[in-house]
């Protein structure tokens, strides 16, 4: 096709032209919605912002533009839900139904034949850690984080392995063909190294020197406290 180049001021214009558009819509939805309701209607609104100048360049100044347009004043404003919920502390409770921002709005750009295969590991592995979890407090272990001993990090690392092999980037990445074979091998990485880390704990063995190539290697959330896959009751007592 016949590509012009890229003008920002250009874009720039319909970024604004369009936030606008979407505040002035969503401003009518609030109104005829809370004009039905006993209190003032909230529009949730979450983005899946590392989209935001990677597929979409002009996405942040899109944003910008609308909340500059939401400080304007008006039946419309933004806030946090916290700061919703201060103000109007007492609401109904609903079950949302199950969707996603992917295609037709459900889950099958994640969950179809050529994913299938993933998601029955993943089940068994989200399992074993509440398991683990459980065994290692009845067997003795402290009811409160101890991020010293080789026990709880390797039982933090096994968290982060966990969720980086739960990563919907995966499956997303095998529907759409692109780095098939990436996502296969980071998928399939990340669960070798939660149940190796997992064995080791459960045999008494832990590889010292491993853990923290593991715990460099893959480091994210510094802060994981393994007591969050306790089941729901005990993570609530711990």
């Amino acid at each position: 096709p016949d590509k012009h180049l890229y003008n920002p001021d250009w874009a720039r214009d319909t970024a604004e032209r369009h936030a606008r558009d979407f505040v002035d819509r969503c401003r009518d939805q609030a109104v005829r919605a809370s004009s039905r309701m006993p209190v003032p209607a909230v529009l949730v609104s979450p983005y899946d912002a590392e989209l935001f100048g990677h597929w979409w360049f002009e996405g942040p100044q899109w944003i910008y533009y609308i909340l500059r347009e939401l400080a304007h004043g008006g039946p419309l404003a933004a806030g946090t839900p916290g700061e919703y919920l201060a103000a109007h502390p007492v609401q109904q409770r609903a079950m949302p139904a199950p969707s996603s921002w992917g295609r037709n709005g459900y889950s099958e750009h994640w969950v179809n034949p050529r994913t299938e295969w993933m998601w029955r590991p993943l089940h068994e592995a989200a399992a074993r850690m509440t398991r683990a979890v459980q065994a290692y407090r009845a067997g003795g272990g402290p009811r409160s984080a101890n991020a010293g001993s080789l026990e709880e990090r390797a039982l933090c690392q096994a968290g982060r392995e966990l969720m980086l092999a739960q990563s919907s980037d995966w499956p997303f990445i095998i529907t759409n063909g692109t780095t098939e074979e990436y996502a296969r091998r980071r998928f399939n990485d990340h669960l070798h190294r939660f149940h190796e880390l997992l064995s080791s704990l459960e045999h008494r063995n832990i590889d010292a020197p491993q853990l923290e190539a593991l715990e460099y290697m893959d480091a994210i959330f510094p802060e994981l406290d393994y007591r969050l896959f306790a089941p729901a009751e005990e993570a609530a007592c711990a």
